[in-house]
């Protein structure tokens, strides 16, 4: 079972990870994991949305996993960190001891641990494009030659998002080892917003908060 805690732990490197994506505005952004392994109709395929504001201010809803026992939310202002299940109203409280905020939002389901170019790491949700641009991907039309495929490769490995012509909005995004996809999720949406709102990235009302930091 998935837990809040599990959850708690896959935040705190956040805070002490590379910075360089500091967007403007605000950016609200629908996933779906299509990675090999995963079934369908699974949870772990369900759509997830996250929303950021620079790279300090970062919320993660997924929907409710009934049959784990959770509903969860993630909350980051820096240098706050929540990590709520909405189901049982009880949560998870850590303040990073950071000096500065460096929030980064992975994009891709692979840590340098496991192999990933460490350059790749940088690879972040609301910086997509720029990423790709500043590595100088090779554009590559697709078969229809109605979308592109930005591709970097590094030895056996291979990122690509495909996005449609003249557009910067990412479409998908894949990760591939030995011409075999590993990682692979589609954007259902990728929205921006000039203005911030501040609620999304209070406190969690409600909640029980099991650290006496609450």
């Amino acid at each position: 079972m998935r837990t809040i805690l599990l959850a708690l732990a896959m935040l705190m490197p956040l805070a002490s990870a590379n910075a360089d994506c500091d967007p403007p505005g605000l950016f609200r952004i629908v996933t779906a994991n299509g990675s090999p392994g995963i079934p369908k109709d699974s949870f772990a395929s369900r759509p997830k949305v996250t929303y950021r504001a620079g790279n300090g201010r970062v919320r993660g809803e997924e929907m409710a996993d009934t049959a784990g026992g959770i509903h969860q939310l993630s909350v980051i202002n820096w240098p706050d960190m929540w990590v709520v299940n909405l189901l049982d109203k009880t949560g998870e409280h850590v303040v990073d001891d950071s000096p500065k905020s460096d929030v980064t939002i992975a994009a891709l389901g692979l840590e340098p641990s496991e192999g990933l170019p460490s350059a790749w790491a940088s690879l972040e949700f609301g910086c997509e494009w720029e990423f790709f641009a500043a590595n100088k991907a090779k554009q590559v039309p697709t078969e229809k030659h109605d979308m592109i495929k930005h591709q970097l490769t590094d030895g056996a490995w291979r990122v690509t998002m495909i996005t449609a012509k003249d557009s910067q909005v990412p479409w998908a995004l894949m990760l591939s080892r030995d011409n075999n996809v590993v990682y692979a999720i589609r954007y259902l949406s990728y929205e921006h917003r000039d203005q911030v709102d501040p609620a999304l990235f209070a406190k969690p009302d409600g909640i029980r908060f099991k650290d006496p930091l609450k």
